[in-house]
């Protein structure tokens, strides 16, 4: 039911959750610390939105830290100059007919988590904020969504083992919306039914099924967050692939519970932040954006990607990895896409010749997708000639292998275009790879010299970093983790010329170490040692 009021056309919850799918989020900007440009990010510009819009996207989400922009008690009065700033930037969104969702952010673990230690001060400086927030833009139009706060979370006890504190952690959690919710309500214009977003602790969907108390209130959005599994999105711990049966059965059935428990009863939710690190195994990283989206939007939920300024390059107006954007706009529209499990590794020997006489096959899903084409370019691959299907594998032929990589350098040699009944085309790339070379294989660390990371000059040839392993050199056991010697992406990380190990990976040595890199491609694993000066 929509209900025209000048400026602001009603619209009901659930049919707004539904409108604003897909969304994305202007990471690291308006909630960088200690203001806008102090992160990784310039300051925004206006044609960022034109170009969300035309990929495809709805809603925006506007994370914005206020910690650095308030005055002190009691009136705790934001900048204007900062407000104006927050204004325009919503504005720009609004503009373009887009949802824009405004929050109050990284001050959950700024302050707000002391709820505990300073409870009156946390509580009335939130109260002072929302009421400004409130007055502020209060006449805006119902496609501006204020969200409460991003990922509380609060320093007493085992919130995230013990039942008891998680309990009263959301209970806190309740109270804090109820006392928000009463703020935007009673501030004039439209905000008595405005949509507002309500999360529980962290904003953890599990814990959320179990412990959220809905607020009295008839135009809240509930959200979650989905970072799951954790060692896969943030490439820790040597979990480098993803899209087993059992991955995908859980997004189903954990998207199901949510819509069962809270949809159904006329509670939407928005996934107000998902995502996956850009430098995890590539097809995983496209099929989990895939299955997250399209569960998320079958049981009627919008999601918003995270974007921290690593997936749409702002300064040269281009998405760094145009595939995930098109697996994400495809399925938030209910569309199962086809994928291939890997790409199609070519290995050579030193010289650079192609040394292999098996073509191992692509394995693929279409979901339920026919297979309608492969191209090279223009040129449309002949079926037996090129290749053949035998169920969920496609198997090139070597004479079309040999073709395609004669005179070619290591690499990528080709991306084939496989073109499928629905859903997006999938880039298939062919790699001529051989084992990655170091500059050197031995660092003599001197911990006394004020180090803040090693860079290691690399040759790929054609591969790409996975993960990697560290152990005692003597011991064999594992650095910095009891459970496993495999390092969290951030104890290392790489580029197209070096590899890099963080300085508080180095701090942490004690003892010589050995360190295995280990690249994409078969048999392409460097050991490195480190030798320790204390």
């Amino acid at each position: 039911m929509n209900k025209k009021d000048n400026n602001f056309t009603y619209i009901d919850p659930i049919s707004a959750v539904k409108m604003m799918n897909p969304g994305w989020n202007l990471g690291n900007t308006l909630d960088a610390i200690p203001t806008e440009g102090s992160w990784n990010n310039p300051p925004a510009q206006e044609y960022i939105f034109d170009d969300i819009k035309e990929s495809g996207f709805k809603s925006i989400r506007i994370p914005v830290t206020w910690t650095h922009h308030i005055g002190p008690s009691p009136d705790y009065k934001i900048d204007e100059k900062w407000m104006d700033r927050v204004e325009e930037v919503v504005d720009w969104v609004l503009k373009r007919n887009l949802f824009a969702v405004l929050n109050v952010h990284h001050d959950s673990w700024e302050w707000l988590q002391y709820i505990n230690r300073d409870g009156y001060e946390v509580i009335n400086k939130l109260d002072h904020i929302w009421e400004q927030i409130a007055q502020r833009f209060k006449d805006k139009s119902e496609k501006l969504i204020f969200e409460v706060i991003n990922e509380p979370t609060y320093d007493f006890g085992d919130v995230r083992n013990n039942p008891e504190d998680t309990k009263k952690a959301f209970e806190i959690q309740h109270q804090v919306n109820d006392r928000i919710l009463k703020i935007i309500r009673s501030s004039g214009g439209f905000n008595d039914k405005r949509l507002v977003i309500v999360p529980g602790i962290w904003t953890d969907s599990e814990k959320t099924l179990e412990y959220f108390k809905v607020p009295d209130d008839k135009n809240i959005i509930l959200t979650v967050h989905y970072y799951t599994p954790w060692d896969f999105v943030a490439n820790w711990w040597g979990r480098v692939i993803w899209g087993s049966q059992d991955d995908i059965k859980y997004i189903d059935n954990l998207f199901e519970r949510l819509h069962n428990k809270f949809i159904l009863n006329g509670i939407p939710i928005v996934i107000g932040e998902y995502g996956v690190e850009g430098k995890t195994h590539t097809p995983s990283r496209w099929k989990w954006l895939n299955f997250v989206v399209y569960f998320a939007s079958k049981y009627g939920m919008t999601t918003m990607l995270w974007d921290n300024g690593k997936i749409y390059d702002r300064l040269n107006r281009r998405w760094r990895d145009k595939t995930a954007i098109d697996f994400i706009i495809n399925a938030s529209k209910g569309i199962q896409n086809s994928y291939c499990d890997d790409m199609l590794y070519i290995k050579a020997n030193e010289n650079n010749i192609y040394i292999q006489k098996d073509i191992k096959p692509v394995i693929f899903n279409s979901n339920s997708n026919n297979l309608l084409a492969i191209y090279n370019g223009k040129y449309k691959l002949v079926t037996a000639e090129d290749y053949t299907i035998e169920e969920n594998r496609l198997i090139f032929n070597l004479s079309f292998i040999e073709k395609l990589i004669k005179n070619k350098q290591i690499g990528v040699v080709t991306t084939l275009d496989l073109v499928f009944e629905k859903g997006i085309n999938f880039p298939l790339d062919i790699i001529l790879y051989k084992k990655p070379e170091l500059n050197f294989n031995q660092y003599i660390l001197n911990k006394s010299y004020n180090i803040e990371r090693i860079s290691i000059p690399v040759k790929f040839n054609g591969t790409f970093l996975a993960t990697v392993k560290a152990v005692d050199l003597l011991t064999g056991k594992p650095i910095k983790e009891s459970h496993t010697p495999f390092l969290k992406h951030g104890d290392f990380d790489y580029d197209d010329n070096n590899i890099y190990l963080s300085k508080e990976f180095l701090m942490s040595l004690t003892n010589d170490a050995k360190l295995t890199f280990i690249f994409w491609g078969e048999e392409c694993c460097i050991d490195f040692i480190i030798k320790v000066l204390n």
